[in-house]
C-alpha cells in the first residue's frame, strides 16, 4: 500500500479485497440511487397494453360518432324519398286524369294542373 491519502485502500477483513475510500464512503448511497432511478424510469414507461386500450377507446369514439351521423343522414334521406314519392305519386295521378281528359275527347283547356305542384 502507499502513503499517499488520496490513494488509501481499505482492505476488508474478510474477503482481503482491497476497496478505495471513495467508494466505500459513496458505496452506501449510489446503490439506492440507482435502485431509485432505475424504479422511476420503469414506472415512466407505459403500462403494457395501455397504448393499445387508449387506440381502441378513439376508435370506439370514432365509429359511436360515424354511426350517429349516419343514422342521421338515413332520416333526412328517407324524409327526402317519402317527399318525393308523394309527388311522383301526384304526378302519375295528373296523368291518368288529362289522358281521361284525352280519351274522352274533351277539348282543351286540360284539366288544372295539382296544387300540391306548384
Amino acid at each position: 500500500m502507499t502513503d499517499d491519502p488520496a490513494c488509501a485502500q481499505v482492505i476488508d477483513e474478510g474477503s482481503g479485497w482491497a476497496m478505495p475510500e471513495l467508494f466505500q464512503t459513496l458505496g452506501g448511497w449510489v446503490a439506492p440511487i440507482l435502485v431509485a432511478v432505475t424504479a422511476g424510469i420503469f414506472a415512466l414507461r407505459p403500462k403494457r397494453g395501455s397504448l393499445e386500450h387508449q387506440m381502441i377507446d378513439q376508435l370506439q369514439e370514432s365509429l359511436a360518432a360515424e354511426t350517429a351521423a349516419r343514422v342521421a343522414l338515413e332520416g333526412r334521406f328517407e324524409s327526402k324519398f317519402d317527399e318525393l314519392r308523394r309527388e311522383v305519386r301526384i304526378r302519375d295521378d295528373y296523368i291518368l286524369v288529362l289522358r281521361q281528359h284525352i280519351a274522352d275527347g274533351r277539348e282543351p283547356p286540360p284539366p288544372e294542373w295539382p296544387a300540391a305542384l306548384r
